[in-house]
């Protein structure tokens, strides 16, 4: 045995709390030999300083003092050997420098660690919620411009603001937050009903408010864009929409709540656009000119059982009836032709119709009308179609009225 061997066993021998030379046994021999009497102090010091803090860590119950040091030393760690513990008997029982058990835990230095890792991983976590948050509120946002676009035109499961009323909302008011209430608040608007529309007592029409049209939520007077910005309710022109203006143009600036056509992403300004002008077309805010809450409708009119006889009166006559705008029902709108001579049947294109429910007739009269609203039916026209009821959208299939 060598001296430093001897120097070992010879302080385990006097009740010593260094390891015996069974432990130095377990560690390669060059390891071993580099356990000199310095070494050898240093480790034990540092062990009574960890047995100190634990002790005054359980006295004072303060768990951070205890952080301080754990079970697994750095010097067994490092140099590869068994872990033992110093102030435990060659049996494993612990002895009275030490009476307590040890238990596995984190050093300071790694409980930063560990801590560091978490918030940089937090960190990453969080901008990456964020931006799902932010792509969330755009695709609301796509989702609340289309349902007020359907509830005020309608859609393929719902009758808009448009077909009741027969125009586009006004602004009420100056505050861009209320200006679309007629959506969700009748005001002076009659309640929906079935009635007559002058020019023809045989035909009826569903007109007036039967609202709400936009569902705003549980006590909510206010309509916001998918980011809780306000829209912005503009006229045909683009400019805000003042007092009793119709809505042309609804416009949401985006995440940034500014209209600037220049932004892009969840910054981009989106636009409803219901009519246009030049003006709001060099602005930017259409592509073309035009009234897009407006539609055309081909109607052919034929004679059951044969031609249209000019002998059956000359004038050929096909109305649309509709709401008036103000909650009642009138003739939207009247094409008439004077039959040079028999016809198999005759074409017409009706524009500019309003989208939503509309009923259409054919008369065939020896008398024109002085106007599109007088009542053709005291005229006794020769021939005339049934009523025909139809929901009119932005594509249409064309019409066939049948007299007779």
């Amino acid at each position: 045995m060598n001296t430093d061997s001897q120097v070992i066993s010879e302080q385990v021998s006097d009740g010593g709390t260094l390891p015996d030379a069974g432990w130095i046994g377990g560690c390669s021999q060059s390891r071993a030999a580099a356990l000199d009497r310095r070494s050898l102090g240093v480790v034990g010091l540092a062990a009574g300083v960890r047995s100190t803090v634990q002790y005054c860590s359980r006295r004072l119950k303060s768990p951070f003092l205890g952080l301080l040091f754990a079970r697994n030393d750095d010097f067994t760690r490092r140099s590869g050997c068994p872990e033992r513990n110093l102030f435990a008997s060659d049996d494993g029982r612990r002895t009275k420098a030490n009476p307590t058990r040890s238990r596995d835990g984190l050093t300071l230095i790694e409980l930063l660690v560990v801590l560091s890792i978490i918030a940089v991983l937090s960190s990453v976590v969080l901008r990456n919620v964020a931006q799902m948050t932010q792509e969330n509120r755009y695709d609301a946002n796509i989702d609340q411009l289309e349902e007020i676009e359907a509830s005020i035109v309608g859609d393929s499961a719902f009758v808009g603001f448009v077909s009741d009323i027969g125009r586009l909302p006004s602004a009420q008011g100056t505050d861009p937050l209320t200006q679309l209430s007629e959506l969700w608040e009748a005001g002076g608007l009659p309640a929906y009903a079935i009635v007559a529309p002058s020019g023809d007592s045989e035909v009826r029409v569903g007109a007036g408010w039967r609202g709400p049209y936009l569902n705003l939520g549980l006590n909510r007077s206010e309509v916001t864009d998918g980011f809780g910005n306000s829209l912005i309710p503009l006229d045909i022109s683009g400019s805000a929409a003042d007092d009793g203006d119709p809505i042309s143009i609804i416009q949401s600036g985006g995440a940034n709540g500014t209209t600037d056509l220049s932004d892009s992403g969840i910054n981009e300004d989106l636009a409803i656009v219901f009519a246009a002008d030049s003006t709001a077309v060099s602005g930017g805010l259409a592509d073309t000119e035009g009234d897009f809450w407006r539609s055309d409708l081909v109607v052919t009119v034929v004679r059951d059982g044969g031609s249209i006889a000019l002998a059956d009166g000359a004038n050929l006559i096909v109305r649309v009836y509709g709401a008036n705008g103000a909650g009642g029902a009138h003739t939207v709108l009247e094409e008439k032709r004077v039959l040079p001579a028999d016809s198999p049947s005759e074409s017409f294109t009706l524009s500019d119709l309003p989208v939503g429910a509309l009923a259409l007739r054919a008369y065939q009269d020896a008398t024109d009308p002085a106007n599109k609203d007088s009542a053709i039916t005291t005229t006794l026209p020769e021939r005339r179609s049934p009523v025909t009821q139809i929901r009119l959208g932005q594509f249409n299939e064309p019409v066939t009225l049948t007299l007779y």
